[in-house]
This record gives structure tokens, C-alpha cells and sequence, in this order.
């Protein structure tokens, strides 16, 4: 058993980007449904940026290549709230 990754029991675990901000730390995965791109959220950064923070990131669809659309893209989401 590797030891050396976190996985919670039947769940997966993969990049976590976190945003902090005045002792705070926001992190809120709000995976899209199985027609979405962001059926599954890779790999990305956030940043705030002109009083707004942004996301971009990886966003997965992995029932999307059977019907011949791209399953991979780069997403940018932006919140003045950090919702």
C-alpha cells in the first residue's frame, strides 16, 4: 500500500487548488453532471485579479469521446464572492 498520497476511502483525490485570503482558505469543487464539460476539474491555478478572484483549470468529460467531442479543455471561472 502506497502511503504516500492521500485517498480517501472510494473516493478519489487528485490537484487541490486552494485560494487564501486574510486567514481564510476557500476550496469548493463544483463538479458539473455527466453532459458538462467539467464532469471531472484537473489540474489549474487560481489567482485574484482586478477585485476578482479566477479560476482556470482542466475540465473532463470522459463520456465525451464515444460521441466524438473533445474531452479535455482549459475553463475560466471568475467570482467577485468567492462562490
Amino acid at each position: 500500500m502506497n502511503n504516500l498520497y492521500y485517498q480517501p476511502k472510494g473516493f478519489w483525490l487528485g490537484v487541490i487548488m486552494p485560494y487564501g485570503k486574510d486567514g481564510k482558505f476557500y476550496l469548493k469543487d463544483q463538479r458539473g453532471n455527466d453532459d458538462e464539460q467539467d464532469q471531472f476539474i484537473f489540474a489549474g491555478s487560481v489567482f485574484e485579479a482586478e477585485g476578482k478572484v479566477h479560476a482556470f483549470y482542466t475540465g473532463y468529460n470522459r463520456n465525451w469521446e464515444k460521441e466524438g467531442k473533445t474531452t479535455q479543455v482549459l475553463l475560466h471561472a471568475y467570482s467577485d464572492n468567492f462562490k
